[in-house]
């Protein structure tokens, strides 16, 4: 991931990028090579960095929020948006 520094008048503004095209594609060979992990330990979605951020931010909670919040974590999981990043493609 890239993080970049912009000065915008008096403010500093963070800029994250990512390329998650090797994620998509490793997420969609798991999925299709059947490797979901076990009933007791699923593999259910392999996740770029920035969407994490993203979340984070847009929700306006911070890192250990969204990890210590199962409810967090399961919203965010099941956005449709993000299937493609899911290797496991059932119910949390």
């Amino acid at each position: 991931m890239k993080t970049e520094l912009h000065l915008q008048g008096d403010d500093l503004v963070v800029q994250y990028q990512q390329d998650v095209e090797p994620i998509l594609e490793f997420c969609k060979a798991q999925h299709n090579a059947g490797f979901h992990g076990t009933s007791e330990m699923r593999h259910a979605a392999l996740v770029p960095d920035i969407l994490v951020y993203a979340y984070i931010e847009r929700n306006g909670i911070t890192f250990h929020e969204f990890i210590a919040n199962d409810e967090h974590m399961k919203r965010f999981l099941d956005d449709p948006s993000l299937s493609q990043f899911r290797i496991w493609k059932g119910k949390l």
